[in-house]
């Protein structure tokens, strides 16, 4: 029974419909929580917040993630033996480290709303987080999907 259980769990579909029901579930018990303890002013600065940071993710990251399949398709087809990972990963720490050290600059040298504080920090965070979890998508999709699960798990109980 127990061989039969990770045998369905190594399958790669499944395993992506089973993370993206716990993602949804979980989604859904945190819009609860949202809407029962924030009350309507907070959970409006919280959706103002996760709208913005959304937007500069996607500006700020350049799409750079999308890139990868190609390069990847592109060095299988002309049989290179070069592995382009590392670069990519590099490209995300430099984003990260970049632009981390500009929001830190923007923090302490400015005198910001709490939202816009909370932007700086985030945001450069989600800009790596989309980087890598779309490389690792395509490379390891079970250990992305496992990770997605604990996150968004370890995020419903700190909240």
């Amino acid at each position: 029974m127990l061989k039969r259980l990770k045998n369905i769990f190594k399958n790669q579909y499944f395993f992506s419909i089973f993370t993206r029901i716990i993602v949804v579930l979980v989604g859904f018990l945190f819009t609860i929580f949202q809407a029962r303890y924030l009350g309507a002013e907070i959970k409006g600065q919280v959706a103002t917040v996760n709208s913005m940071v959304n937007i500069t993710a996607v500006v700020f990251g350049f799409g750079i993630y999308y890139a990868y399949p190609y390069y990847k398709l592109r060095n299988a087809e002309e049989n290179k033996q070069e592995d382009i990972f590392p670069v990519f990963m590099s490209i995300g720490l430099v984003l990260l480290v970049v632009y981390a050290a500009v929001s830190a600059a923007a923090i302490s040298l400015v005198d910001l709303a709490p939202k816009y504080v909370a932007l700086l920090i985030i945001t450069p965070l989600l800009v790596y987080d989309r980087i890598v979890s779309y490389i690792t998508l395509i490379e390891v999709p079970n250990k992305r999907n496992g990770t997605d699960i604990a996150v968004v798990t370890f995020e419903m109980i700190m909240i």
